[in-house]
């Protein structure tokens, strides 16, 4: 599926509440500033996304788990289309952490399957074609 078409059939199960990420004290401090209400549940280790784990080791970024207690702070509805949007999402300040999650990549599959967007058939599926873990 292609990206948009992965954000249109979602309900922003990756914004949404109880969904743990790895977070930098720069993400923190951005989330939280904005009224984000996190909950740290490990402490730091030099370790990132799967996806990004020797980039976040070659920098030496150590990063803490926290879960959203709520949803994201940044996730509204939009008005014309009454779907669920990030509100910045084309702007600079967007935390890292959501740059660095991409619709259609492991994450996002595992998060669609997680809350019944998608039957896990779809996720075990996509895991087999694309052999990514």
């Amino acid at each position: 599926m292609e990206e948009d078409t992965l954000c249109r059939s979602c309900t922003a199960a990756c914004c949404r509440s109880g969904v743990t990420m790895e977070l930098n004290d720069t993400e923190v401090k951005f989330l939280t500033d904005a009224g984000a209400n996190l909950e740290m549940i490990n402490q730091g280790s030099k370790r990132g996304l799967l996806a990004n784990i020797s980039k976040r080791i070659l920098s030496q970024d150590v990063v803490k788990d926290y879960v959203m207690i709520e949803d994201c702070v940044f996730l509204k509805e939009n008005e014309e289309t009454g779907v669920n949007e990030c509100s910045i999402y084309s702007e600079s300040s967007r935390p890292a952490i959501c740059s660095r999650f991409k619709a259609g990549e492991y994450g996002c599959m595992l998060i669609r399957a997680i809350n019944g967007i998608d039957p896990p058939e779809v996720f075990v599926e996509w895991k087999l074609r694309t052999q990514r873990y």
